[in-house]
């Protein structure tokens, strides 16, 4: 598959066969730069839409997630000419679109400023704000000066208000971030859970892990309050927002003194959807550093 799976004619069975080689890499059967090489040339050859888009995340998913950072930096340039080339290349608005999505987490900020632009592809508010958002964090030398323009370039007052939410979360100060995931223990500042998501999401960075590992003991010590308090759904995307992106044995250290402490009484199902969670941690963890759990 490794070999010929970009060749294969039927669209169904390269379907089946991404959905396969996934699966290996995630079982320790296929090293991860092998897979990212592979996911590239997927990139340059992938024409059914929805295989593509796989393919994509798929793409995103192993570069932060399963690269070591020197494979990674040592892959992005490459990475941001492949996809800028199918962008550009590629006709179909919605794949086009897709692509972008990917691009923008490796590439930036001359789109962001306006000096680039991509042909046939016009950017909306929130696609800007996820720009400059991106600049952010990677700590671009002037990110809090896009992140106050990002604010007046904002029409809508409701998208507004959520990046103003937002904002302490992108902070380049690890105390302004600490101050934003502590105010998260009030019920009051959760009320927007899809807004609570996303900063999570930027305090989590792949680029911000190091940082970021100090909010996952705290993260599970505030789930059953967190089923008590939020919507039905909301207690496995927190889970996820907090422990989506981390890899190091010392969180896989975490999660299970955590569940050694729980009480007899604490609800079967909060501890499933904790070990579900959990499961790409423990699976990257061993990928990257040959743990065993």
């Amino acid at each position: 598959l490794v070999t010929s799976l970009v060749s294969v004619r039927d669209p169904m069975v390269r379907g089946l066969g991404w959905v396969t080689l996934w699966d290996a890499v995630l079982e320790g059967e296929l090293e991860p730069v092998t897979w990212y090489e592979l996911l590239l040339r997927g990139v340059e050859a992938e024409t059914e839409e929805q295989n593509l888009e796989r393919v994509l995340d798929y793409l995103d998913a192993t570069f932060w997630g399963l690269l070591p950072e020197d494979q990674r930096e040592a892959r992005a340039g490459q990475t941001e000419r492949v996809l800028r080339s199918r962008m550009l290349a590629d006709s179909e608005m919605t794949v086009r679109a897709a692509l972008f999505r990917t691009w923008r987490s490796v590439a930036l900020e001359a789109i962001w400023a306006g000096e680039r632009s991509i042909p046939g592809l016009d950017l909306s508010e929130d696609d800007f704000t996820a720009l400059a958002a991106e600049l952010a964090l990677r700590a671009a030398p002037d990110a809090d000066r896009i992140l106050e323009e990002q604010v007046t370039r904002i029409e809508n007052p409701d998208r507004r208000a959520r990046f103003e939410f937002l904002r302490p979360a992108l902070s380049a100060d690890e105390g302004v971030r600490e101050a934003f995931f502590e105010s998260l223990g009030s019920a009051e500042n959760r009320e927007h859970e899809p807004w609570v998501l996303a900063g999570l999401g930027y305090l989590h960075h792949p680029l911000r892990r190091g940082h970021a590992r100090r909010f996952v003991r705290p993260s599970l010590d505030l789930v059953l309050e967190i089923q008590r308090t939020g919507d039905i759904f909301f207690p496995t995307r927190w889970l996820a927002a907090n422990l989506g992106s981390h890899s190091d044995p010392e969180i896989v250290e975490q999660i299970e003194a955590f569940l050694d402490t729980l009480p007899g009484n604490y609800p079967d199902r909060l501890e499933g959807k904790i070990l579900q969670a959990a499961d790409g941690v423990f699976r990257r963890a061993r990928i990257l550093h040959g743990t065993d759990h």
